[in-house]
């Protein structure tokens, strides 16, 4: 499989070359790679998570600045802690909440809700003229 500059495709990159064929044949248009505040802050814990959040997070400017001559934006949104079936079980626990909830300077945790329209911005054409960029929707904890 070949990337746009004829480089073969090797390793996890395969998930890029095969996303960005649909963009390339639309003549262009919007990728949104989610990160996570912890791809811009660090925590005490959970170092491979941060260390791949990291590398989302310059994977995103990186594949802005390669597919920008085709027409192709590729941006980051970067959610804060959030309640979804995934975190679930994590937030129902007293004590995980309480920590969670002293790092929020909003004073709640998020929703899909949320995270929704900053996706829906950033894949959409008000965005236009943005590429390379970060959002960031966590309740205000990368202002700290």
């Amino acid at each position: 499989m070949e990337s746009t500059n004829g480089r073969a495709c090797q390793g996890r990159i395969f998930g890029k070359c095969a996303a960005i064929q649909p963009v390339r044949d639309a003549v262009g248009g919007s990728i949104v790679n989610v990160s996570s505040i912890f791809g811009v802050i660090c925590s005490p814990s959970s170092t491979a998570y941060h260390a791949a959040k990291g590398a989302n997070r310059t994977f995103t400017k990186a594949a802005a600045v390669e597919y920008a001559p085709e027409r192709i934006r590729v941006n980051a949104l970067h959610p804060g802690f959030a309640q979804t079936p995934l975190t679930t079980e994590m937030f129902d626990k007293p004590q995980v909440k309480d920590w969670v909830l002293q790092r929020i300077p909003m004073g709640r945790i998020g929703t899909a809700d949320d995270l929704v329209p900053g996706m829906v911005f950033l894949s959409a054409d008000k965005s236009r003229y943005m590429t390379g960029s970060e959002l960031v929707s966590g309740g205000g904890v990368t202002a700290q």
